[in-house]
């Protein structure tokens, strides 16, 4: 599959991350909502039209594998879904698949569901509302594997050695 554009959506107070993305020649969107609302942040990015793709990766992934991300793309579009995920929905195995988690959706679908959604925590989290309605949803299989996300300290930690192993 081919990326054509990246675009870091986030709030950079202090032009840090600003300053990466320059050096990398990646586009950055800042916008900050008044109340915390990733669905308008993604929203006015608005850097593609309706039938373009858009790939959501988090930054609590960094250790996402670009077959992976391939794999949910291929079945979004070989289904003609609006939203695709291969995050688990089974709250009593959360773990399984942490780290590895990809959403693919259409510029139509986040329209709709800007212009659309109430609810606080789906403007909040951006995309539970593609799970909700008249949206066709892809979900693929959860990846297997240890949990990969990086939000403690020692998750920090766990990665670095993974990537020192690497090296």
């Amino acid at each position: 599959m081919t990326i054509d554009k990246i675009i870091v959506v986030c709030n950079d107070d202090d032009g840090s991350v600003a300053d990466i993305c320059q050096e990398e020649s990646v586009g950055i969107s800042q916008y900050k909502p008044p109340k915390r609302n990733l669905l308008s942040e993604f929203w006015h990015a608005n850097l593609w039209d309706d039938n373009d793709l858009i790939v959501r990766i988090t930054a609590d992934c960094p250790l996402l594998e670009s077959q992976e991300i391939d794999s949910v793309v291929k079945s979004h579009i070989e289904k003609c879904a609006d939203y695709s995920y291969n995050r688990c929905d089974d709250t009593e195995n959360q773990e399984q698949g942490e780290g590895r988690d990809v959403e693919v959706f259409t510029g139509r679908a986040l329209k709709t569901a800007y212009e659309t959604a109430t609810n606080d925590y789906d403007k909040e989290h951006c995309t539970p509302f593609f799970r909700k309605g008249d949206f066709l949803v892809n979900k693929t299989p959860t990846p297997k594997g240890i949990g990969l996300s990086l939000n403690t300290k020692e998750d920090y930690s766990k990665i670095l050695e993974i990537i020192n192993g690497y090296t």
